[in-house]
């Protein structure tokens, strides 16, 4: 079997712990669809929760997840926070896009 380890990208310990239990669940689903019998067909609850699992994914990868929303330090220098607005606003830009990219499957796979 090949490894389960995704990075998680942080030092801080809640998101950390954040992202591990959402990891751990992606696998337990991963593990429990490939552990269906061949040729079985999904439920309809299987299949919503194939699709949000589905669409976290394409949200970390996008780099629109709510856990990788800038954030500024409370010691932040002018500069910093002035920088900070701009982070922002691609962020936001990021986070618009991925939701466009989810509600356009979306309409396709209901439309097929």
């Amino acid at each position: 079997m090949t490894e389960w380890k995704p990075p998680l990208d942080t030092t801080d310990r809640a998101v950390t712990q954040r992202r591990w239990v959402a990891e751990t669940e992606r696998f337990e689903a991963a593990k429990a669809l490939a552990e269906k019998p061949y040729g079985q067909p999904a439920n309809k609850s299987e299949m919503l929760q194939s699709a949000v699992t589905s669409a976290k994914q394409m949200a970390v990868h996008y780099g629109a997840h709510p856990d990788q929303a800038p954030a500024l330090d409370h010691n932040a220098t002018d500069e910093e926070i002035d920088a900070f607005k701009k982070i922002v606003h691609d962020w936001n830009y990021s986070v618009k896009d991925h939701k466009d990219l989810i509600l356009d499957a979306m309409i396709h796979e209901t439309v097929d």
